[in-house]
């Protein structure tokens, strides 16, 4: 190629610039009075190197995981604010490792939350009593004095 463009007719300082290198052979003289065979640095394309490309690779990879992540998270979160039967039933099917790539606990305070203040009423219930023989409703209770309730295991 060097041969083919020396004997041309272009000159030594042309082929010294990296003209040669661009891949364009003027084919007359008079081609090269006209600047066709020079290329502004704006026209010519980058080759993609392999690093290029496997950056490009590996970013479209990450992202994918990414977005499959997401969806595990979104479906682990749904499944939180079903009821307690529901969310035992999915989570049985989940391997151990789920809870090394989920933030478990965060999500699980934040879905059994709730939303109750400090005033608020109780939900009125009602409980049998210890020897069975009526039932007992919370609002009743109530209405005549206040009522502490205490939940925990004695055992």
């Amino acid at each position: 190629m060097v041969f083919r463009f020396l004997s041309s007719g272009a000159s030594l300082f042309a082929l010294l610039l990296g003209i040669a290198n661009s891949g364009y052979i003027p084919q007359s003289g008079s081609e090269r009075y006209r600047g066709e065979f020079m290329r502004t640095p704006s026209s010519i394309s980058p080759v993609p190197t392999k690093k290029a490309r496997w950056k490009k690779i590996a970013a479209g990879i990450l992202s994918a995981i990414f977005v499959l992540w997401i969806g595990l998270v979104a479906f682990i979160w749904r499944a939180m604010h079903k009821t307690p039967e529901d969310f035992a039933r999915v989570m049985s099917h989940m391997p151990w490792e789920i809870f090394l790539a989920v933030p478990f606990e965060t999500m699980w305070t934040r879905a059994r939350a709730g939303d109750l203040n400090i005033g608020d009423s109780a939900p009125d219930f009602s409980l049998l009593r210890l020897d069975k023989t009526a039932t007992i409703h919370f609002s009743e209770i109530n209405k005549t004095q206040p009522v502490v309730m205490v939940f925990g295991s004695y055992t």
